[in-house]
């Protein structure tokens, strides 16, 4: 295997012994071995099916995220070059908060969602208010006024604090959404699995839309990438389960064998095999029975461009759809807790060194649950030293215990969003995994996804075909020890697990594990 590197000695990988596909068998001592042998999967067992990382697993290539008719609402870029009229927009923001907003007017529903970020919101436990964002009002909001054309809309109506939701609003133009795509995403590695909580049996796994919010008032500025905003909005949906996961995984590795993708004023077999799949899962009513009749999981957010002044952190919230149940009306997108992400300001505390240390064993398996005392609204990380509000979140215990298991530590940070999203996979510099880009451009990936630029992060190494040939290599940020992942090669021995055998359980944890 070849290794990126962040640290001046790379150590060799060691590689793991005795591991069975049966994980069901495996005893919480077993799993902690595992986990402290190996992180990177260099023995996947299942057969070498054609995967294509770029096609099938995080589809960013410009044909698809700039398809010039699924792409926008110009319906004079759907009538030539193999287009069709019924493609128009289904790859848009618009198409999709359409479709999540189920009865109610998507402007008024994105507008009420939006207006979260203006003003303090309570959260939970007795933890600080989630604090108002007010720069999503300059940066996004009024941008987006003066691109709509309706009532009270229009240059005349920006930077007066117009409302965008209820009585003398601005109902903002959803067909001119400042949301760029970056990707779609399938997750089907995740059916199964316990990465975001208590594994679901009858999970068949993700689809996600990533998108980079952009200042509309800069679209024609190069040197500004166009408006792009550090801030990113994933819309991540459920595969509906009323299709067996072995049908979607054969169904999206199709994507994997058509010769070309095509290019975004050209229309191709490959995107309209992509767009079929992704209408089964984003529709109005692809899930009948859960709120709104929409397949949304939920949205996370992640971003550091809607908070002003220059002491800025960047901010990871989630929103669900909430207080459905008989009262339709009220059905609207509002904050919830973060899987297995404290509050911050619960880190190196006597309630947090608690936790770990009853939990040790159950975090090297990777198998737990943060108390609901502990759980928050918002997940926070900046740059700072530690205990200043911009800290730079590294999870740990307090100094008042003297000893903990370093490996351990690092599993429960990788766990978490400002863990994943910061040194706990050396994504210290962007805190994204899918960055924002500018027109034209395909959108960078992390080193924790990608290795490296030009690096397909899934091709075997060729001495071994149960291995990748690359792998990421950092210096634990508290430790430093040697970390090394390959998160891409690890998703992808999942999905041959899925196609050799429609299901079970999965072969890794979320850390490569097993």
């Amino acid at each position: 295997m070849k290794y990126r590197t962040t640290i001046i000695l790379c150590l060799p990988i060691v590689m793991s012994a005795g591991c069975t596909v049966d994980v069901d068998s495996e005893t919480v001592n077993e799993k902690i071995t595992q986990a402290s042998q190996a992180v990177v999967v260099d023995d996947c067992p299942y057969s070498n099916h054609r995967i294509s990382f770029e096609k099938e697993m995080i589809i960013r290539d410009v044909a698809v995220v700039e398809d010039q008719c699924r792409t926008t609402w110009d319906s004079s870029k759907c009538t030539a070059n193999g287009f069709t009229s019924s493609s128009l927009g289904k790859w848009t923001f618009k198409n999709l908060i359409s479709a999540i907003a189920g009865p109610k007017n998507p402007s008024e529903f994105v507008g009420r969602w939006l207006s979260m970020w203006e003003n303090d919101q309570a959260n939970i436990n007795g933890f600080s208010p989630v604090s108002a964002r007010p720069m999503i009002r300059a940066n996004l909001i009024d941008p987006w006024i003066t691109a709509s054309s309706g009532v009270n809309c229009g240059a005349g109506r920006a930077g007066l604090n117009t409302p965008i939701h209820g009585s003398g609003a601005c109902l903002l133009d959803l067909n001119v959404a400042p949301f760029r795509l970056l990707a779609i995403v399938p997750r089907l590695d995740l059916a199964g699995s316990e990465s975001y909580g208590p594994a679901d049996a009858n999970s068949t796994g993700e689809l996600r839309f990533v998108f980079g919010a952009v200042n509309l008032g800069l679209v024609g500025d190069s040197a500004k990438l166009n408006g792009a905003l550090q801030a990113l909005f994933i819309l991540e949906y459920k595969l509906p389960n009323s299709r067996d996961l072995i049908d979607w995984a054969y169904d999206f590795n199709e994507l994997s064998w058509f010769s070309t993708m095509g290019s975004k004023t050209q229309n191709s077999t490959y995107k309209n095999w992509l767009e079929r799949l992704t209408e089964r899962v984003v529709a109005s009513g692809a899930m009948p029975g859960a709120p709104n009749g929409s397949a949304i999981s939920q949205i996370r957010t992640n971003e550091i461009d809607f908070q002003s002044g220059t002491s800025k952190v960047w901010e990871f919230r989630e929103h669900k759809l909430m207080d459905c149940a008989g009262t339709p009306s009220a059905c609207f997108l509002k904050l919830a807790s973060l899987a297995k992400t404290p509050d911050s300001s619960r880190n190196r505390s006597a309630a947090l060194d608690t936790f770990l240390i009853s939990n040790e064993q159950n975090i090297l398996a990777e198998s737990y649950e943060i108390p609901t005392a502990m759980q928050t609204l918002r997940s926070i990380s900046g740059s700072g030293a530690a205990g200043t509000p911009t800290e730079a979140v590294h999870w740990n215990v307090s100094n008042a215990t003297t000893s903990y298991d370093p490996l351990a530590r690092h599993i429960f940070g990788f766990g978490t969003c400002n863990g994943c999203h910061y040194s706990e996979t050396d994504t210290s510099s962007s805190r994204a995994h899918i960055k924002w880009r500018k027109i034209g451009q395909a959108a960078q990936l992390s080193t924790f996804l990608s290795i490296e630029p030009g690096v397909n992060p899934i091709e075997p190494d060729p001495n071994n075909s149960s291995a990748p040939l690359n792998a990421q290599s950092f210096s634990d940020p508290v430790s430093g020890d040697l970390r090394q992942y390959n998160e891409s090669w690890r998703r992808a021995c999942e999905l041959r697990r899925i196609l050799d055998e429609g299901g079970g359980t999965p072969y890794t944890r979320p850390s490569g594990a097993h």
